[in-house]
């Protein structure tokens, strides 16, 4: 990888494997979320989710709840690319 992720997300923060990725994360500045059964630790986690975490129909509701949530940001992202570059073009047509 070229790059640090902008965040990372593990649907289950309990196995070796994932403690592993918590730790990269906390040592690289990326934040975290996770999700966080009942039985799991979120002392290293930066946003905790309280989720069941052994359920298939619970993590693939999680994963829709995810992608809506990022293509709406994204969406407010060029929202607001758009409004800056509208200003800015008005600004430097008021200026000349």
């Amino acid at each position: 990888m070229g790059t640090l992720p902008d965040v990372v997300v593990l649907f289950s923060a309990q196995q070796q494997c994932d403690r592993v990725a918590i730790a990269e994360a906390k040592s690289c500045g990326v934040p975290l979320i996770a999700m966080v059964d009942t039985d799991g630790n979120p002392i290293d986690v930066g946003y905790v989710v309280g989720a069941n975490d052994d359920s298939i129909k619970a993590l693939a509701l999680y994963c829709q709840y995810f992608e809506k949530a990022v293509i709406s940001g994204l969406e407010m992202e060029q929202e607001l690319q758009k409004k800056n570059e509208s200003r800015s073009s008005t600004i430097s047509a008021a200026a000349e």
